[in-house]
């Protein structure tokens, strides 16, 4: 069988993968053409006839191209260096072929003189033997050399000269020459044989060409040769490689069990090892190697390190912990590989502490860590927030004699992206340069990321100009952070320049480059501008996620109808047609909640593809699936209970003492998210879950003060004067200015937490005005003696805020534990938040909440509405009354969410906003209000919450003088509003929600009381209410005084 020149088969542009030998089975051949270029290289199609020996020799071979280059003098004398050296090498193992072989190294012999030529042509054992030392020193050059020239010298090649030059090819990564010799065999009357075969399987397995493994091993019984046990693990290995762990398993299962065939070591090593690849297989991992065990194939070194690799690709820390500790008695020594492998696993599932003590006991088992052991812990304390453990480990590596790699800078530099300490990042990559470690794309990128978290996006630009003059090609990663550094400071601008430098470069964004990019725009207000670039997306062909497209949406608050009813209509096409991951569902859920969807089909399609898959979401995912799915679909009942089971289960097995204290913060917040979100769909169990909740944020808590210290001590004394922001003496002047006609106070003071009393015209914090009641409670409760009044990351301690212009109740804790126990109550529905307002016109009294989302930007004023944050205010219309011509109603509110101005925006939606509100009301009507008004009439009166042994506590405040002489300037509408009006004007109203009485009972006695002066028989109440409204109204209007009903 002739070897042809290179060819193309199935009329593809580019050259086809398939090496063609004798025993191929035409379906195979078929199948393998239609693979085209997907494994690269080279068609030699070995179908034909001819003589081999020419087309071996011909120039267009692929032997003599390999070889292909002018002949000089210093050529050959280096090919007879090479040669010599090679001989050197055999003469310690293998004495009497290399005395055979010593005259072909005979210094001014060339190895083209035909003597010389002759001598050795006609020992086909030399060749062999010289070819077999090549193949020891690499040299698949030489060997092929030697190989031609046999030919050119008549030799004839037996089946060990074509093993020989087979594995040396092999071993040079010459996958091609390697088949193209095996099909020109036959041809030369030199059968293949099992050791020909494995040798071709071998170059197949190190080149990553699983499909021609495959080919070679089905064929070889067509050539009346049978694979043996070597056949068949390299055949496993090369799918092993391939990422083809079933057809690496059914190899497995297809060799008898009581033969010379049966599984061996090496077979179990290289299935562990497919399984270990896949990424997750991790269970048929360690069903192999405990089937080794009864097949008495006794597990080694190589088969534990490649089932614990799985166990850590799967994310089962345990497991791989657990084979660890194992291996001893299984007389397998763990070494590096192993230990890198646990400490990577810890990894993974943010064990970093133990990843540490792996790393720390290496040198007692005698396993010496080297930059993967120190790359993996390093990277531990990265995934674990644990920035300053992992510098040290990279700053303790060149005492233990362990040089940094890129590796372990990256995950350094990336540990301290995501501290936010870009200097520190800046500085190691500084360090890199110093030490001569090339920093790569990685590397960089790392850096670019942290300059964006730190807003310095100037810097991220400069280092994004310098990657090409350091070999570092920039990529969508690199781009992407810089582009988002952009969006963090406001140079939208240089963002889509960015782009369009991307575009000229013939790179073609991804979708993580054009979500930095729509951020941007969203930050920076250029919606029209984001939706553009959203748009301009889907025309590029960019791969976009399922999820993409509603996400960009709903940041960029798209209106249109019809644009956000196609794009769901698409996830449900996706959801059917595809399996999507956690994070894609999640994503989807919350874009669907803040877009106001109302898809039935979609929500079905999402919640029967979310639930199977719950234990996969990581917690802030589940926390975006229950609010989106609690926002548009409420009566999910099924995924809310499964949620409820999911988050439940995993507080019960968490330790949040090995958790870092971000990563606990993070915690607790997600979980109360869920929270609140299963209490605002009604469906929160009070019964099971929240107690197991409950446990869980107060130990979290509880840490955090103990890490403090005790309340007074000098540690918390030096925390507190590490924070506070405005001193003592500069709140009690601002308490002597006398800025408002009220001062705050303290009015509940418990060990714990604490309820005060803002005036108007004081923020609670924020350092927006000079008022502020963070400053107050800092001088209030002395100072250092409570770390979190002074701490911004929760709040200053504060559990909610109220507007400057508004007055009334603000709660408030003195402990960690008191603030994670407060905010759960909050998100729980378990604190009342009770206001009093006065608003334009006439409220109808049968208005009883008002069920709007909510959402802003900056300082825009909140925009409530059909999308963004669902949001719920309660409210009873207790009184009527006008001012002049103005109709006004005063109102007993009770909120079931806490957004940004709910209240105000809320009234303002349905045409009745609150009196003298400069942002949500025309500029004539407000400045008519301040006639009579001085400020917002918002005032919270009550609230009632719970201590930390579960008692229940009720704080009251009645109106502040400045609302009640405002009060004073209005004329009540019916008698029941004169009451209401009188009892707040002498601070009696204040009372809990359920004691308010709305205004429409009022009018209903009313009115019946009127139709028995009208009608000649009674008529029952029951009677009375069932009858239509506009009676009622109507009735009603005979009652008031006549004065017109206007509205603002």
């Amino acid at each position: 069988m002739a070897l042809s020149r290179p060819s193309l088969c199935c009329q593809n542009t580019s050259p086809c993968p398939a090496v063609f030998f004798p025993g191929t089975p035409v379906l195979q051949k078929e199948q393998l053409c239609k693979q085209g270029s997907n494994a690269g290289g080279i068609n030699w199609k070995g179908c034909g006839t001819g003589d081999a020996r020419s087309v071996l020799l011909e120039g267009g071979s692929p032997l003599k191209r390999a070889l292909a280059r002018p002949s000089t003098s210093q050529d050959e004398a280096s090919q007879t260096s090479l040669l010599r050296r090679c001989l050197l090498r055999e003469e310690t193992e293998n004495p009497r072929q290399a005395a055979t072989l010593g005259g072909l190294a005979s210094p001014g012999l060339p190895l083209s003189d035909s003597a010389q030529g002759q001598r050795f042509g006609a020992n086909v054992a030399s060749v062999n033997a010289a070819i077999n030392a090549c193949k020891k020193e690499g040299q698949w050059q030489l060997a092929l050399s030697l190989l031609i020239l046999m030919l050119e010298m008549k030799g004839t090649p037996n089946k060990i000269t074509y093993g020989a030059a087979i594995s040396t090819c092999s071993r040079g990564g010459q996958w091609q020459q390697a088949l193209s010799l095996l099909s020109s065999m036959p041809d030369m009357l030199a059968s293949p044989d099992e050791i020909t075969y494995n040798a071709a399987i071998s170059a197949c397995e190190r080149a990553s060409h699983w499909q021609l493994a495959m080919i070679l091993l089905h064929g070889m019984p067509k050539m009346r040769v049978a694979p043996d046990r070597i056949s068949y693990n390299t055949a496993i290995s090369a799918c092993s490689k391939g990422g083809q762990w079933q057809l690496a398993l059914n190899v497995l299962s297809s060799l008898p069990e009581s033969s010379a065939l049966a599984p061996d070591e090496i077979t179990y090593n290289a299935a562990i090892s497919a399984c270990e690849r896949a990424g997750g297989q991790w269970q048929l991992a360690l069903c192999l190697l405990k089937s080794m065990r009864a097949k008495r194939a006794a597990p080694n070194v190589i088969s534990q390190n490649a089932a614990i690799s799985a166990c850590e690709k799967g994310g089962q820390w345990q497991l791989a912990l657990s084979l660890l500790i194992g291996m001893p008695a299984t007389r397998a020594i763990p070494d590096k590989i192993s230990y890198s492998a646990a400490i990577s696993a810890c990894s993974t599932g943010g064990r970093w502490q133990l990843a540490l003590m792996l790393l720390s006991s290496m040198q007692e088992m005698r396993a010496t860590p080297n930059e993967i052991s120190y790359g993996a812990a390093i990277s531990a304390c990265e995934k674990a927030h644990q920035w300053q453990i992992g510098l040290g480990l990279l700053s303790s590596m060149p005492n233990m004699r362990v040089r940094c790699n890129q590796v372990c800078y990256n995950a350094a530099m990336s540990a301290c992206e995501k501290a936010g300490q870009w200097q520190l990042a800046l500085t190691l990559l500084y360090r890199m340069l110093e030490t001569q470690v090339t920093p790569n794309t990685i590397s960089y990128s790392a850096v670019i990321s942290a300059c964006e978290k730190g807003c310095q996006w100037q810097l991220a630009l400069l280092l994004l100009g310098c990657m090409p003059e350091r070999k570092a090609t920039p990529d969508e990663i690199s781009y992407s952070a810089a582009i988002s550094a952009c969006g963090q400071g406001g140079q939208w601008q240089l963002a889509l320049s960015l782009l369009r430098t991307i575009l000229e470069q013939g790179v073609l964004p991804d979708e993580v480059c054009y979500t930095a990019l729509i951020s941007a725009c969203e930050g920076s207000q250029q919606l029209e501008q984001g939706l553009q670039l959203l748009l301009e997306a889907r025309q590029r062909g960019v791969s976009l996620s399922a999820s993409f497209f509603p996400w960009a949406l709903a940041r960029l608050s798209v209106h249109d109808p019809d644009l956000i009813t196609a794009a769901f209509d698409e996830a449900v096409l996706k959801l059917s047609a595809s399996e999507l991951s956690p994070q894609e569902l999640s994503i989807l859920a919350w874009a669907s909640g803040m877009l106001g969807v109302n898809n039935p089909i979609f929500f079905e399609s999402l919640v029967a593809r979310a639930i199977p898959q719950l234990k996969w979401f990581a917690m802030h995912d589940l926390l975006k699936l229950a609010w989106g799915c609690s926002a548009a679909c409420g009566a999910a009942l099924d995924l809310f209970r499964a949620i409820q089971g999911e988050v439940g289960a995993r507080l019960e097995d968490v330790d949040l003492q090995s958790y870092p204290a971000p990563g606990r913060h993070a915690l607790v917040q997600d979980t109360l998210g869920v929270v609140w979100a299963l209490n605002f769909a009604g469906l929160l169990d009070s019964r099971f879950f929240m107690p197991t909740v409950r446990r869980m944020v107060r130990q979290a808590g509880a840490l955090i003060d103990r890490a403090h210290g005790p309340p007074g001590s000098s540690r918390t004394r030096e925390i507190c004067q590490a924070r506070i922001r405005t001193p003592e003496k500069e709140t009690e002047e601002l308490l002597s200015q006398g800025a408002s006609c009220e001062t705050p106070r303290i009015v509940l003071d418990l060990p714990d937490r604490v309820v005060v009393f803002k005036p108007s015209g004081w923020e609670v914090y924020d350092q927006h005005t000079a008022l502020q009641l963070s400053s107050y409670l800092q001088a209030s409760l002395g100072g250092g003696r409570f770390p979190i009044v002074c701490d911004p990351e929760y709040q200053l301690g504060f559990l909610h805020r109220l507007d400057v212009p508004c007055s009334g109740l603000v709660l408030a804790a003195k402990t960690y534990e008191a603030y994670y126990d407060l905010s759960l109550q909050l998100n729980a529905g378990e604190i009342s938040r009770d206001y009093v307002i006065l608003c334009h016109g006439w409220i109808r009294p049968s208005l009883k909440d008002i069920r709007a989302s909510v959402s802003w930007r900056g300082l825009e004023p909140t925009s409530a509405g059909e999308q963004g944050k669902p949001s719920l205010t309660r409210l009873k219309v207790i009184a009527h009354a006008w001012r002049e011509t103005v109709a006004l109603s005063l109102v007993a509110v009770q909120i079931g969410t806490g957004r940004r101005h709910q209240i105000r925006s809320h009234f303002s939606h349905v045409g009745h906003p609150t009196v003298c509100d400069g942002k949500y009301t025309a500029e004539a009507t407000f400045q008519s209000d301040r006639d009579f008004c001085a400020r917002n009439f918002l005032h919270r009166c009550r609230l009632a919450f719970k201590d930390s042994a579960g008692k229940s506590h009720e704080v009251t405040m009645s109106a502040p003088t400045d609302l009640v002489s405002s009060l004073q300037h209005v004329i009540s509408r019916d008698s029941m509003s004169t009451d209401t009006i009188r009892d707040w004007l002498t601070g009696t109203s204040p009372r809990n929600w359920q004691d308010y009485t709305p205004l429409i009972l009022a009018e209903k006695w009313h009115a019946l009381l009127l139709s028995f002066a009208y009608r000649s028989q009674p008529l029952s109440f029951n009677a009375f209410l069932q009858r239509p409204q506009s009676t009622i109204t109507h009735l009603s209007k005979h009652s008031s005084t006549g004065k017109p009903h206007h509205q603002h």
